[in-house]
């Protein structure tokens, strides 16, 4: 029979376990670190951001001109554009095979985030709300190879908008790209 007394090192074998996979991991994620560019370029519409890593590229352009299918999104009455001469910015990811593209515009307001809130529960009853509520409250919208998204959040004691066109299988992607890392991470 074994006990802890006879063999005292066996206590410690989860630890030396934890202490190499923390380790493993830490050293490969310093590795890709060290391999990430990143430039950001100054344009008259605002700054255009790059990064490239071995894991993928994103890309962030801002646009002076609204995107058509963000422009067809109902605005709160009286919201601002939280950058005065950026419509909305373009944002691309990509991730191995994979990525995506999305259009995000922001805007505020001084009105409280429930009065927003409810602005938008009322004024557009057929979105579906995103019932996942980490950020904000966001409502969606399907529409043919697309989603449409406004989320009303409050940040900086200001309550923002942020309306947005992400593609269709946006969380099918992320599940998809989480799932094949944390399979290349465990082999």
């Amino acid at each position: 029979m074994l006990t802890a007394t006879a063999h005292p090192v066996l206590i410690f074998v989860p630890f030396i376990a934890f202490g190499l996979a923390f380790l493993v991991g830490a050293i490969f994620l310093w590795r890709i670190a060290r391999k990430v560019k990143g430039t950001v370029t100054e344009t008259a519409t605002g700054k255009v951001i790059r990064l490239e890593s071995p894991l993928g590229s994103l890309n962030v352009t801002p646009h002076a001109e609204l995107d058509e299918r963000l422009a067809t999104v109902l605005l709160y009455p009286g919201a601002q554009p939280t950058e005065p001469g950026v419509a909305n910015y373009e944002t691309q990811f990509r991730f191995g095979q994979g990525g995506f593209h999305e259009i995000t515009a922001s805007y505020w307001t001084a009105d409280p985030e429930s009065v927003v809130w409810a602005f938008y529960r009322r004024e557009l009853p057929s979105w579906s709300e995103n019932l996942a509520k980490a950020v904000g409250h966001e409502l969606v919208e399907h529409a043919e190879g697309y989603m449409r998204v406004i989320r009303v959040l409050s940040k900086d004691g200001r309550t923002v908008i942020e309306t947005g066109i992400k593609p269709a299988e946006y969380g099918d992607f992320l599940q998809a790209r989480l799932k094949s890392w944390a399979a290349t991470a465990s082999s």
